[in-house]
């Protein structure tokens, strides 16, 4: 056998760039453009309605109340924050929690110690960025529970404190 019937061997370098622009060139075919995608609908429960109903009620109620509502709904890996509000100079996290019946306790039952560490562990998450954008320096804080039981509203002041 001649050397000339051989295929030219590559070099180990050649092999990978190959193989790199093969997966190159497969993932730009099998990708479609983000904007052609539509976006998944997720249902929404029930209970899942009368929250996000009884967090617009609660953002009226405290901006009626002379609250400046900054943020809603601020998530993070620790937690969720409902309501971000000013009062003047005071930073204020709100718990927004809502029953429809008290058979198995009030809504402000619901918010025990390890819910009240999720809220303030999310705090901290977003105090840098809160301070950043709303005040020139860091504010006193504090945190509010808003219960619903049935229609009835509750407004908790000072609810909690960060220990």
């Amino acid at each position: 056998m001649s050397d000339a019937s051989l295929p030219n061997p590559l070099s180990p370098e050649q092999v990978i760039r190959s193989a790199q622009e093969r997966a190159i060139r497969r993932r730009r075919k099998n990708t479609t453009p983000k904007t052609a995608m539509p976006l998944p609908f997720t249902p929404v429960s029930a209970s899942q309605q009368l929250g996000h109903a009884a967090e617009s009620q609660a953002c009226y109620y405290v901006t009626q109340h002379g609250l400046c509502v900054l943020a809603r709904n601020l998530k993070c890996r620790a937690g969720e924050i409902d309501i971000v509000a000013r009062d003047q100079n005071i930073l204020v996290f709100i718990e927004v929690r809502c029953r429809r019946n008290a058979n198995y306790g009030s809504a402000a039952e619901t918010v025990g110690r390890h819910k009240q560490k999720r809220v303030i562990r999310a705090a901290q998450f977003w105090l840098p960025h809160l301070v950043r954008r709303h005040f020139k320096q860091t504010p006193p804080c504090r945190f509010d529970i808003i219960t619903f039981n049935g229609s009835r509203l509750c407004w908790l002041q000072d609810a909690f404190r960060t220990v």
